[in-house]
């Protein structure tokens, strides 16, 4: 049996904008809706649960959420969402799929033994053509990194990462592998 006791008195601590924890005999009830929203608000800051309106317990709550960077924006809509899906795991390439447990086997139909996102972006003979043609555009020093390559790097400048992810979205679209 999970018990959470607050203390709830008549006078004002730090404390009294907690809301008392519902008993609860199980962990399964113990993790549903209710009882888990309760330890999340009484987890959040008083700055936070003492917000005056809507809009600035909203605000305040999105404050801390990391912003991706604008170069993940670059190219088109439909090259943006296979590369996140890249970065995410979740594509269709065999690998992602196999991983997902939505197929038997990971290997690409090159005959290599998986399509993993190194695989497509950087040595199936499939899309060496299509290779040529979009990451052209990148400069030499940034080397051919499939984690700089998914997620750009600190180390290069915005425009540098802009152009990498460019040439990425290029490069998913002349293959038309998801389409």
């Amino acid at each position: 049996m999970l018990i959470i006791a607050v203390n709830i008195l008549s006078y004002s601590l730090r404390q009294s904008r907690n809301l008392r924890v519902l008993a609860s005999r199980t962990s399964s009830y113990h993790d549903s809706f209710l009882p888990s929203t309760i330890i999340l608000w009484n987890a959040l800051n008083d700055d936070v649960k003492n917000s005056t309106s809507l809009a600035e317990f909203k605000h305040k709550l999105n404050s801390d959420i990391a912003k991706p960077p604008k170069f993940y924006s670059v190219g088109s809509r439909f090259g943006q969402i296979v590369h996140a899906q890249l970065r995410l795991g979740c594509s269709n390439l065999n690998q992602h799929l196999y991983n997902n447990h939505c197929i038997d086997r990971p290997d690409c139909s090159c005959g290599y033994f998986e399509e993993s996102a190194k695989h497509f972006l950087f040595e199936c003979p499939q899309h060496n053509q299509c290779r040529l043609l979009a990451f052209g555009i990148i400069p030499n020093y940034i080397e051919p990194d499939t984690n700089v390559y998914m997620f750009g790097s600190r180390l290069l400048s915005h425009l540098d990462n802009s152009i990498l992810f460019n040439a990425i979205n290029n490069y998913i679209v002349l293959t038309k592998r998801f389409q």
